[in-house]
């Protein structure tokens, strides 16, 4: 497996035709990887990372066998402010006794405006929603600077999900309005 620093994009009818596409298997380099977040609490916002992150992408000169997954320790979460972070593993939040890990698992690549659209699935305490990233690819860098490996594949994933879409409400945890 390749090393990777994020995912894929661009305005071309297939990753193929954009100059540097390469078909492989990258893991995802928790080193050269955020995710990140920003939430509105009261009459702020806090922004925060989670600094444990794997998964691997697989790129093909067809998108519709590309996919992407990953996984999330919610324990890693941090804002700055311990008490904040402490509240967010608890069972009001994230519940990281009992639900230790966020995943996504890639459904689908499309081109939509210009852009490439990476959906799939994000799952946080056994609820699993549909999500929408654009991704952006950034090249393929050969020079395996880093730990030895041969190629990065490099790129931005970028998402915006309300928090009520997987229904995070202080002192409730996370619920599923389906039931």
């Amino acid at each position: 497996m390749r090393n990777m620093s994020s995912a894929a994009s661009v305005s071309s009818a297939t990753p193929s035709a954009m100059a540097g596409w390469t078909a492989g298997t990258w893991t995802i380099d928790p080193a050269h990887t955020v995710v990140a977040f920003a939430a509105r609490h009261l009459m702020s916002r806090v922004r925060g990372t989670f600094s444990q992150v794997n998964g691997k992408i697989v790129t093909s000169q067809d998108p519709a066998l590309c996919s992407a997954t990953a996984a999330v320790a919610l324990s890693s979460v941090s804002t700055g402010n311990e008490m904040r972070d402490n509240h967010l593993r608890s069972a009001d939040f994230f519940d990281t006794e009992h639900w230790p890990t966020m995943t996504f698992a890639s459904t689908g690549l499309r081109q939509e405006n210009g852009a490439w659209v990476l959906t799939g699935d994000l799952t946080i305490r056994a609820v699993t929603r549909p999500v929408e990233f654009e991704v952006e690819f950034l090249g393929v860098d050969p020079t395996g600077l880093q730990r030895g490996e041969p190629d990065r594949f490099l790129g931005p994933w970028r998402h915006h999900a309300p928090r009520l879409r997987h229904h995070v409400r202080p002192g409730r945890g996370f619920q599923d309005r389906r039931r």
